[in-house]
């Protein structure tokens, strides 16, 4: 997988709204049995991630 969210497979690559509709579910259906499986789906570099934590308290901040 890249950090682009496609699984690499025998050279394709697919997006994961369609692995999941060949899975038969919903994206978040799908990546909740990945997460369970202890696939990582996403991997976003240490600063990205802080960065997007940071944006979501913001918006919680703001939802109060």
């Amino acid at each position: 997988m890249d950090s682009w969210g496609r699984y690499q497979l025998t050279g394709m690559a697919i997006p994961h709204e369609k692995a999941a509709d060949l899975a038969g579910c919903n994206r978040l259906g799908f990546m909740d049995i990945l997460a369970q499986k202890g696939i990582v789906i996403f991997d976003y570099d240490e600063s990205i991630a802080d960065s997007e934590l940071r944006g979501v308290a913001q918006l919680s901040k703001g939802a109060a």
